[in-house]
């Protein structure tokens, strides 16, 4: 993760980067995710953060990605077709 916040912090790009240090998944998300690119980062957050905080992130980057849609390409930002499932399931999952 520091290594994502690094490329943020000194106003890197992660639009269709490879991901130094690949996050670490769990053995059923690998076959769902390419952890070098950055869903997989977001992903492993997300798992850090809280229910409440982890359910305004996905409302949030669902309106991020609703605005600039026709300018991504979504495999080079490691996004599956069911990425707001994907995140939404493992929100479901945390205890509060």
């Amino acid at each position: 993760m520091s290594n994502v916040r690094n490329v943020c912090a000194h106003y890197g790009r992660l639009y269709n980067k490879r991901l130094t240090f690949k996050p670490r998944l769990f053995k059923e998300e690998k076959a769902q995710i390419n952890n070098n690119r950055i869903f997989a980062a977001i992903h492993v957050m997300q798992r850090l953060i809280s229910k409440t905080e982890g359910n305004r992130f996905i409302t949030n980057l669902a309106v991020l990605i609703s605005e600039y849609e026709e300018h991504i390409d979504f495999l080079n930002i490691g996004f599956p077709n069911n990425w707001t499932e994907l995140l939404t399931n493992l929100q479901t999952k945390k205890v509060q």
